[in-house]
């Protein structure tokens, strides 16, 4: 069995695999939460819950506008050069 191991003030410590309890230790995992701590008292882990920033970065942004800015240039270059085929065909 997992036990999640924590310190005189709640803090979390480690995970331990073992048949027996260890001191100051729970089997109520904190996954998800950033610095844990445990409360003995409600017998629950507090802490910051691990959220995902879903909202791109300023970089990532710029990066995204760039790369629609050179479809759209391939696409134009893409036209152009249907457009100068279809001249030269007329031209012969």
């Amino acid at each position: 069995m997992w036990w999640f191991v924590y310190d005189e003030n709640g803090n979390y410590v480690k995970a331990v695999r073992s048949d027996t309890q260890p001191d100051s230790s729970t089997n109520i995992d904190p996954s998800g939460l950033i610095n844990p701590v445990f409360d003995s008292k409600t017998n629950k882990w507090s802490g910051n819950n691990v959220t995902i920033d879903n909202k791109p970065s300023e970089l990532q942004q710029i990066v995204m506008q760039q790369a629609m800015i050179i479809a759209q240039m391939q696409q134009t270059i893409m036209q152009q050069s249907k457009d100068i085929a279809t001249l030269k065909g007329v031209n012969k």
